[in-house]
């Protein structure tokens, strides 16, 4: 052994050890494990500086023993990684096994999630997951060998943190060195850590790249929820990874989020964690994603906790702006992004004068506000003659009936749909507010009846059928072109609402409410009533930030279900994204065979399945998206 430990790395006398330990001073020690003791200690280094060290001295009574020594100096030895601890030396005198570390001044992971009275916030958390990502990374593809390493023992105890709290991976007394063919594995004996070890290991004895993934899943959701990998008896479930599992398919996701972090996490944020998370813990290995892929993803969820953090501290403007032909006014708090973030964000003005088409939102959010002014208030007698007392029932959902009536039509629509939705009013609710609530890609309201603690609300009359109806209730075939035009419309609407302020938290864009008229341009049918007249008396700046790439989201999924003719899984959380360069190849394959895709049209999917991948990845704004759509639908006009 003497002679490999002197080609691998530096050797010291155990005379330096005992100098630098104080002769192994209790007082000294930083750490113990199943190995033995890890003293700090202070040792010559180059130049003879004095340089702080972490000394491990295997214990003679541990488990681990010379292979584990061995296979510690010939992993550290052979890899350099900025996430990778740096073994600078060890020593094997009258047999004493020890190894020098650099040492990490801010102690372990598993210290500052457990022991710790200074809670990590979210974005340290997301940082080191981040670094520790990608030492195992660093790991598994062997940069600059023939071999990659397969840790073993990947757990937050072994995620230690520098003076810069960067993460550094820790521990290599169980890794095995294995070439970087993704399908290897090894067959050796089970070891590891109990509540961070792969399930397929007790069933295969197979150890592979995959079986570090697993482990570092359930370090993600350690960090997340702040919970010990084996959780207290008094719990449903035993294993921390078992029982965050079933959270995310309850989707009660704010179960797992640490109290010490509620209420900082982007919901974004935290969806794109938990979704690599979740996949990490695949039952099936090959399901799993890379450490190259769970990097990237993490560096997602950094970037878009860091833009949600940015929004929330932005700066807003009021004004005061005269509503309704009757002169009452009101104040009407407006929050505009500063110029600087829609210059940095493109969030501001949108304009596409590609091929001579243009688009600018703005203007004409301000454009549809003239139909304001129409928005009536209906006594109760009206609506019973208009519906020949409510005998003309057309429909029922969540929010109450809808029946179908006729008045005046030399002011209104001679055809109306008149819903009737029970609430509980409150006085500062203003139901004119529903007046401004007016755009064309919205199912317009016309008016109201107040009637008690019943709201009666008239609605225009929309003889054609949901989208829902198209795509799987087989009501007709809907060509590409005709489903990237509704999809336009959809954006519109969304977009108007977002700027509004007017998203409500747990609004799930549905094929049932969009609604298409005789020219299949869509219109949103998004009536809430109550959550709704609230939000309009009181918009919230935060919650709406946070709904920004919601949106986005939202609209990339149903761009899916009208591209494959699919409805989205309600598991789709738990899966892996589509692999671009696979979608793209096999575009014919996934898109709905009822389109019958002209060769002309195949590209322009190919454009459509890509901003999927961008609006599901949140690599876009809805602006920004939109704009795209408009593009691609304008082009195939021309095919």
């Amino acid at each position: 052994m003497a002679t490999t430990s002197e080609q691998l790395c530096r050797r010291y006398s155990l005379s330096d050890i005992q100098l630098a330990t104080r002769n192994f001073d209790d007082e000294l020690v930083i750490g113990r494990g199943g190995f033995g003791k890890v003293y700090k200690g202070h040792i010559n280094g180059e130049g003879d500086i004095n340089t702080s060290v972490a000394i491990k001295r295997l214990d003679s009574m541990s488990s681990q023993g010379a292979p584990e020594f061995i296979a510690e100096v010939e992993t550290l030895s052979k890899l350099r990684h900025a996430h990778l601890v740096s073994l600078l030396g060890c020593c094997e005198e009258e047999n004493e096994m020890i190894l020098v570390y650099e040492y990490m001044p801010n102690e372990t992971l598993y210290h500052h999630l457990h022991n710790s009275d200074i809670p990590l916030s979210w974005i340290q958390r997301l940082r080191i997951g981040i670094g520790a990502a990608r030492g195992l990374d660093y790991l598994h593809t062997g940069v600059g060998t023939h071999h990659g390493v397969i840790h073993r023992d990947m757990k937050s105890s072994n995620i230690l943190i520098d003076e810069d709290w960067a993460a550094k991976i820790s521990d290599f007394g169980l890794a095995k060195l294995c070439p970087t063919n993704q399908s290897t594995y090894i067959h050796t004996s089970i070891k590891g850590t109990f509540g961070y070890m792969d399930p397929e290991i007790f069933m295969t004895g197979k150890f592979t790249r995959k079986t570090d993934v697993f482990a570092f899943g359930v370090v993600l959701f350690e960090l997340l929820s702040g919970r010990h990998v084996v959780l207290p008896e008094d719990d449903d479930d035993l294993i921390l990874a078992r029982w965050a599992q079933n959270c995310v398919m309850e989707r009660n996701l704010d179960r797992i989020v640490a109290p010490e972090i509620e209420g900082t996490l982007s919901p974004n944020s935290l969806k794109e964690f938990v979704q690599v998370a979740f996949c990490c813990l695949h039952n099936d290995p090959k399901e799993r994603p890379t450490m190259s892929e769970v990097v990237v993803r993490l560096q997602l969820s950094l970037t878009l906790q860091e833009k949600f953090e940015n929004y929330a501290n932005m700066k807003f403007e009021t004004y005061a702006k005269p509503v309704r032909r009757s002169g009452f006014t009101r104040k009407m708090l407006s929050y505009i992004f500063s110029s600087k973030m829609e210059d940095s964000s493109g969030h501001g003005d949108q304009t596409s004068s590609e091929d001579g088409d243009s688009y600018n939102e703005r203007p004409h959010d301000d454009q549809v506000q003239i139909h304001a002014h129409h928005f009536k208030q209906f006594s109760y007698a009206e609506l019973k003659h208009a519906t020949r007392n409510f005998r003309n029932k057309m429909s029922s959902d969540r929010q109450g009936w809808v029946y179908k009536g006729r008045v005046d039509k030399k002011t209104y629509p001679s055809r109306m749909a008149i819903r009737v939705t029970s609430f509980h009013h409150r006085p500062e609710m203003d139901v004119q507010e529903l007046g401004e609530f007016c755009h064309p890609n919205i199912h317009k309201v016309i008016g109201y009846c107040l009637e008690g603690e019943t709201l009666y609300l008239v609605h225009e009359f929309m003889k054609e059928r949901s989208l829902k109806d198209y795509l799987h209730n087989g009501l007709g075939e809907l060509s590409f072109i005709k489903r990237v035009k509704v999809v336009v419309g959809v954006a519109r609407g969304l977009l108007f609402l977002q700027r509004k302020r007017l998203i409500v938290k747990d609004w799930i864009l549905d094929t049932n409410e969009i609604w298409i008229d005789k020219k299949f341009n869509a219109k949103l049918f998004y009536f809430d009533v109550a959550r709704l007249l609230y939000r309009l008396q009181y918009p919230l700046v935060g919650e709406t930030s946070q709904r920004r790439l919601c949106d986005v989201n939202g609209l990339g999924e149903l761009l899916m279900e009208i591209l494959t003719g699919k409805p989205v899984p309600l598991d789709y959380m738990g899966r892996e994204p589509w692999s671009p360069a696979i979608a793209l190849a096999y575009v014919k394959d996934i898109v709905d065979p009822q389109m019958r895709l002209k060769d002309t049209e195949i590209e322009g999917a190919r454009e459509v399945l890509s901003l999927i991948l961008k609006c599901t990845g949140y690599l876009c704004t809805l602006e920004q998206a939109l704009k795209e759509l408009e593009q691609i639908y304008t082009r195939m006009k021309r095919w």
